[in-house]
C-alpha cells in the first residue's frame, strides 16, 4: 500500500510539472514562424467557395515529376506585420500519421473544421501550412494556402 501511494505521488508530481511547463510556455511571447515555403510543383491551394463553409476544402496538387508522400498534419498560421505566427487549436487535434502518396499529376482534397479547431478566427490574413517529402528524399518541404478571414 504504501508503494502504491509513493508511486502515486511521483506521478501526480510529473503531471504538476508537465502542466507548469506548459503555463510557462504559454507565458512566453509567440515567436515568428520559422517555416519556409518551398516554391516548387507542389501546390496547396483552398477550393473556390468553400471557405463560407464550416469545413473548408484545401486541394493538394503534384504538378513535379516524381511522387511525394505526406501525412494529415497540418498547422494553421496568421500574418501580423510582416511575419505569420500558429495559431493555437482550441481543442487537442489528433493527426494520422500514416504517410500518403500522391502521384505526380494528382491531386486530393481534404476538409479542415476551422471552427471547431480554432474558434472564431479574428479578421486577417491567414495560412494553412502542410509539409510532404519527396519519395527518395529525408528533408521536409512545405506548402501553404493563404486565405482571408472578414
Amino acid at each position: 500500500m504504501k508503494k502504491i501511494a509513493i508511486i502515486l505521488g511521483m506521478v501526480l508530481l510529473l503531471a504538476g510539472c508537465s502542466e507548469i511547463q506548459e503555463v510557462q510556455d504559454e507565458s512566453k511571447e509567440p515567436a515568428p514562424s520559422t517555416i519556409k515555403i518551398t516554391n516548387d510543383n507542389v501546390i496547396l491551394k483552398l477550393k473556390e467557395d468553400t471557405l463560407t463553409s464550416t469545413i473548408v476544402t484545401f486541394i493538394l496538387t503534384n504538378n513535379s515529376d516524381e511522387p511525394i508522400v505526406y501525412s494529415d498534419e497540418f498547422r494553421l498560421e496568421r500574418k501580423q506585420e510582416d511575419n505569420w505566427y500558429k495559431v493555437k487549436p482550441i481543442k487537442n487535434i489528433g493527426f494520422y500519421l500514416q504517410p500518403h502518396q500522391l502521384n505526380p499529376d494528382e491531386f486530393i482534397e481534404f476538409g479542415v473544421d476551422l471552427l471547431y479547431t480554432y474558434g472564431q478566427l479574428e479578421s486577417g490574413l491567414y495560412r494553412l501550412v502542410k509539409s510532404y517529402k519527396y519519395n527518395n528524399s529525408e528533408e521536409d518541404l512545405y506548402v501553404a494556402a493563404e486565405f482571408m478571414i472578414n
